[in-house]
């Protein structure tokens, strides 16, 4: 049975007028819908930028935002106290406790490292009116300084890491330990932290070494070194 081959042919020639103008009315429709469908929504993202930019910058009026560390003329005030316990380290004196307190002032440099020890150095002072060195038979009472290095690292969170070594002079009311001299040095290392409660006042915990010796200007220097725990409270300014 032969075969039937059943051929359709358009209606419009692929190059005759009546297809290149079906054509070119379809591609004139596309066009003109996409340039209105873009001229609706740039107005749109336009008109809410301006809006997420603002709901993200805006600060309610009274609202006091948190001051960086790393800026010029940076000050911070402190109040402080502590309780340490002895340890007897090549000869050093044992079994005397220190319980101490003060006030301190830092400011901040305006230079600032990077890598690992990325925040901002500084100097201080702490001023100790009050320090006692408490052994089992006798108490003794000393006033001093020291002066201080300081580093506080930057952080994102409001706890902020504070690194600091200093050295200074005591003078006591007795010799310190027994039977040496009423004046000595101290040196001293301190980590803590400042746990922001506002965005300018925070609360202070920390760890120190302590060493106290009369570096040798008697005629024994046994020194004392004491494992001392701090805490207090700081105001940034």
């Amino acid at each position: 049975m032969p075969r039937m081959t059943l051929l359709i042919r358009p209606r419009y020639p692929s190059n005759s007028p009546g297809h290149s103008r079906f054509v070119a009315v379809v591609f004139a429709a596309l066009l003109f819908l996409g340039a209105g469908r873009s001229a609706t929504a740039a107005p749109t993202s336009a008109s809410d930028s301006p809006s997420r930019e603002n709901a993200s910058t805006q600060v309610e009026p009274g609202e006091e935002t948190e001051p960086p560390l790393d800026f010029e003329g940076h000050t911070v005030w402190g109040i402080f106290s502590g309780f340490g316990f002895p340890q007897e380290i090549n000869g050093s004196a044992g079994g005397i406790q220190i319980a101490t307190g003060g006030v301190r002032w830092s400011h901040l440099w305006s230079e600032k490292f990077g890598g690992i020890l990325r925040g901002r150095p500084g100097f201080g002072i702490e001023a100790l009116p009050l320090m006692s060195f408490i052994e089992d038979d006798r108490t003794t009472w000393a006033a001093g300084f020291n002066l201080l290095y300081e580093h506080h690292f930057v952080s994102r969170t409001r706890v902020r890491p504070i690194w600091k070594i200093g050295a200074g002079f005591l003078y006591a009311n007795q010799e310190i330990p027994r039977g040496e001299t009423q004046h000595n040095f101290s040196l001293l290392m301190d980590f803590g932290v400042d746990v922001m409660t506002s965005p300018r006042s925070a609360f202070y915990l920390g760890y120190r070494f302590h060493h106290v010796s009369n570096a040798d200007t008697g005629d024994r220097n046994p020194g004392i070194n004491v494992h001392t725990v701090t805490f207090g409270l700081s105001f940034y300014r």
